[in-house]
């Protein structure tokens, strides 16, 4: 695979996601600024974080990163349905509310495109949105990806028949 520490600039380093960094998912997970557009309505617990991350070292179709600030881990990003056949895979990324603003997303994404060409060989990275979701549209637009399409009255999510953009980004 890739090695424990992947980059590091300043003080901003990106790693593989390991157990010290799950209470911190579990945190970002349940902020309301955060998973305001996650694609599920669960509430996180530790217990079933832990037991995830247990399942995903075993997954070779993914790979889960957490970005830290001064050793904090501020945020987390990866690539999961890696389909090396055919050479893509999906990006996803969430960060701190509080972090945000920074360049952190941007480096995380950077480090993100790395990994997706040199350990994975990939050719094309996918990124799902609620098209209502402007922050996230604009973030993947502003780091190279091109909105694909839009499925439109294509999923319920809390509550309403939402719109889902696909962007993507050939490598």
């Amino acid at each position: 695979m890739f090695d424990w520490m992947i980059t590091e600039k300043d003080s901003i380093k990106v790693r593989r996601l390991s157990l010290e960094d799950l209470q911190k998912r579990v945190e970002l997970l349940n902020n309301p600024l955060v998973n305001e557009y996650l694609n599920c309505d669960e509430v996180f617990t530790l217990d079933n974080t832990i037991r995830w991350f247990d399942t995903t070292q075993r997954n070779t179709n993914r790979c889960d990163l957490a970005i830290l600030v001064d050793n904090n881990p501020v945020g987390m990003g990866g690539i999961v349905n890696i389909d090396c056949n055919s050479r893509r895979g999906e990006v996803y990324l969430y960060l701190d509310p509080m972090a945000q603003g920074r360049g952190i997303a941007s480096h995380l994404m950077a480090e993100i495109k790395r990994v997706a060409t040199s350990e994975f060989n990939l050719q094309k990275l996918i990124a799902w949105t609620y098209s209502k979701n402007l922050h996230a549209n604009s973030f993947w637009e502003r780091n190279g990806f091109e909105l694909e399409g839009t499925l439109r009255r294509h999923q319920w999510h809390r509550g309403e028949i939402m719109d889902r953009n696909i962007y993507a980004l050939f490598l």
